[in-house]
Parts: structure tokens; C-alpha cells; sequence
């Protein structure tokens, strides 16, 4: 089993990034390994609920690679990504624009390891190594995305340069223990915490949606009514949730150290059932030479209708389009 890849600090500076949300939800995360994507899995441990699908292409991420197997090459591997993150973190410091970052199975006292190592520039040499247990590639079918029904309302975030949605989510977190999170196919997005009498509301208007693979679209309305002859996109769907608020701060962390990286986010609502965010992330040094994709799947809680009462006006600082409120 061999797998050997060198790439640029471009693409250091991405990894990095890329793992300092992932790295908080689970002490154990798994990586597989294919000629043509690099996948992680991570979830449960302190954030139970929350779980994590990374897909990023390798070619996006190393400049020359070479992957050998005798599991069709590919490799799975269990790892603490909080230990790699802070060893690509270290080579990433002491590397130069000259400077490349070479990664590679081996093994260590007959333990594997992934060594990751600053190859030329100028600086100071660097090198290190964090421990992996080696699996069979078919657990893996073990790690896969958790299945879960169509979703009934799915809308497309402001841009990802724009972390106040994170820093309101940081202060509901503090407020109360679950957040609603409420959406419509017509575009409106809200997500409102209450305790003791006290309600914070950040609203959102003028959104686009995603009608693919949703309830609301045409498509979904022909195979399950048939009798509708003329089907069409139904911008009357609606759905709230109730999300941990702890948890869905995590599925926002990613805003701030990647928020250069991604392109779309999608939230995806299934009621009683699961919030689903989606973030596209075309990567590599040019920004659109590979496509890539975390997805954070998180369960949700049951709602009391009596817990969603009628708000007051002055309870709501409604955002321009594409923008949003903040709570004091």
C-alpha cells in the first residue's frame, strides 16, 4: 500500500482551512483515499447530531500523486484531524511561494503514519508525522452520509464573505438552547431563539432557491401527483425546524476560515427530520480548476407548536436582500 503526493502552499493554506471546522466535531474522523478524490468523514463524539461529508478532488489539491492498493487503489484511514491541521499549520508557516509539501503513507515501528513534509525554499526544514490506523476500504460504506427524505424548502445563503449570520448564531447560542430555523420557497429564511420571554429573530428576504431535488419543484409534484397535468415549481413550500444551537453554530464555524473558498451554501430542510448545509468549494490555486464539497447534516428536534407563539413587530430587525440583521 503506497500513497505519496506533493502540492504547492496554495493548496496547504487550503487544507488547513478546510479541516479547522471539521476537526472540532469528533476526536476520530476517516479519510479514503481514490485516484480521484480525497473523502472525509467526521462526526458524533462531544457534537452528537452533527455529522460531516467532505469530497474534494485530488487533482484540485496535489500537483502529483501516486495512490497503490491492493483495494483497487484505495486507502482508508482513521485519523485525528486536529493533529493534522496542526502539522499542515506548522509546514504551512515555514513554507516559501518556492516551497512544496510532500505527503505520504508510511510506517513508524510498524505503525502507520502520515508524514507530512516542507520540501525546498528557503526557511527552516520541517517535518512531522501523525498516527493512522489503516481500515478496510468496504467500512467505509459504514461512513457514508446518513440517508434522509427530499427536502421540503432549500435556499441559497448570502455569500460566504459575510460571517455576521455566524456571529448572530454566536450570541442566539448564548441565549438559548435551540434556534428555530424557518424557510420558504418564496425566498424568505429566518433563524429565531426564545427564553424567558425574550425573542431574537435574524431574517432574511429576497433569497434564491433550489427547486432541484426538492418537494417544491415540478418534477417532484409530476411523480407524486399524477392528476396534476400541468405541474410547476410551488414557491408556497414552507418548513421550521428546531436545531440545537450549539449544534448549528458548528455547522456555521467553516464562514470565517473558508469563507474565501466558498462559492454557494445551500440550506436544505427536511422537517422532523434533518438541516442539511451544503457548501460548494471549487479549489486549487486558481479557484476553478476542481470542484469539491462539505456537507454538514444535522438532526433535528421535535417541535411543540406552542412554542413557536406570534411575535411581536418590534422582535424583528429585517436585512436587505442578500444581507442580514444583527441582535444586540
Amino acid at each position: 500500500m503506497r500513497f505519496k503526493a506533493r502540492t504547492t502552499k496554495a493548496s496547504v493554506s487550503f487544507l488547513v482551512s478546510l479541516l479547522s471546522p471539521l476537526a472540532r466535531l469528533s476526536e476520530t474522523s476517516y479519510i479514503k483515499i481514490d485516484p480521484k478524490q480525497l473523502r472525509i468523514s467526521t462526526g458524533g463524539g462531544e457534537q452528537s447530531g452533527l455529522k460531516c461529508f467532505t469530497e474534494v478532488s485530488l487533482e484540485a489539491i496535489f500537483h502529483a500523486y501516486k495512490i497503490e492498493s491492493m483495494q483497487g487503489n484505495q486507502i482508508l484511514v482513521e485519523c485525528d484531524l486536529n493533529h493534522l491541521r496542526s502539522l499542515l499549520s506548522s509546514i504551512l508557516t515555514a513554507m516559501t511561494p518556492s516551497s512544496t509539501c510532500l505527503l505520504k503513507l508510511a510506517k513508524r515501528n510498524l505503525y502507520p503514519v502520515i508524514v507530512v513534509e516542507k520540501e525546498g525554499g528557503d526557511g527552516v526544514d520541517v517535518k512531522g508525522e501523525v498516527p493512522v490506523r489503516v481500515l478496510q476500504v468496504n467500512e467505509f460504506s459504514n461512513m457514508l452520509p446518513p440517508k434522509t427524505s427530499v427536502p421540503d424548502v432549500q435556499v441559497v445563503l448570502p455569500p460566504a464573505s459575510n460571517p455576521t449570520l455566524r456571529n448572530v448564531l454566536e450570541k442566539m447560542k448564548g441565549m438559548a438552547g435551540h434556534v428555530y430555523v424557518e424557510g420558504s420557497m418564496s425566498g424568505d429564511l429566518s433563524f429565531s431563539s426564545m427564553k424567558d420571554g425574550v425573542a431574537a429573530r435574524v431574517f432574511f428576504n429576497g433569497l434564491k432557491v433550489a427547486f432541484q431535488d426538492c418537494k417544491a419543484s415540478a418534477e417532484y409534484q409530476a411523480r407524486h401527483n399524477p392528476r396534476n397535468s400541468a405541474p410547476q415549481d410551488d414557491t408556497t413550500y414552507k418548513c421550521v425546524v428546531k436545531v440545537e444551537a450549539k449544534r448549528l453554530l458548528e455547522m456555521f464555524r467553516w464562514q470565517i476560515p473558508l469563507q474565501k473558498w466558498v462559492t454557494d451554501s445551500t440550506l436544505c430542510m427536511v422537517e422532523d427530520e434533518m438541516l442539511i448545509l451544503h457548501c460548494q468549494l471549487p479549489v486549487g490555486e486558481s479557484g476553478t480548476d476542481g470542484t469539491g464539497g462539505i456537507t454538514f447534516y444535522g438532526s433535528v428536534g421535535e417541535i411543540d407548536k406552542s412554542e413557536l407563539g406570534e411575535e411581536d413587530d418590534d422582535d424583528v430587525e429585517e436585512a436587505e436582500e442578500g444581507e442580514d440583521s444583527s441582535v444586540a
